[in-house]
């Protein structure tokens, strides 16, 4: 099964905190590292659509980077679809190459 959850148009400090107990949710079901095939099948995938994303700042990247590092250390496969040029162009000019290569990949990895 793969959650998906939609990122909102507005990422910035004002709003992350809104999406945060959002984010936390989705993952809050996996277990904390899968010890066999069993429980490994047994992982979701998240998948974020970052096509609507419009406005974002510092705290969304970073809630964005949070969540990819979170899901590495999880083994949980994570992929942004369709993400905006907006946020790959803000990923790019705050330095953030792991991310927007996440980004342009359109899936993360650890």
């Amino acid at each position: 099964m793969n959650s998906h959850l939609t990122l909102p148009p507005e990422l910035t400090i004002y709003t992350v905190g809104e999406l945060l107990p959002t984010m936390l949710q989705a993952l809050s079901s996996q277990p904390a590292s899968p010890t066999d095939a069993t429980e490994r099948e047994a992982i979701t995938a998240l998948s974020l659509d970052a096509a609507p994303v419009t406005q974002i700042d510092t705290a969304g990247l970073q809630l964005l980077q949070a969540m990819a590092l979170h899901c590495a250390k999880l083994a949980l496969p994570l992929s942004f679809l369709n993400p905006s040029a907006r946020l790959c162009a803000a990923a790019e000019a705050m330095g953030m190459t792991d991310l927007r290569a996440c980004l342009l990949a359109q899936e993360c990895t650890a």
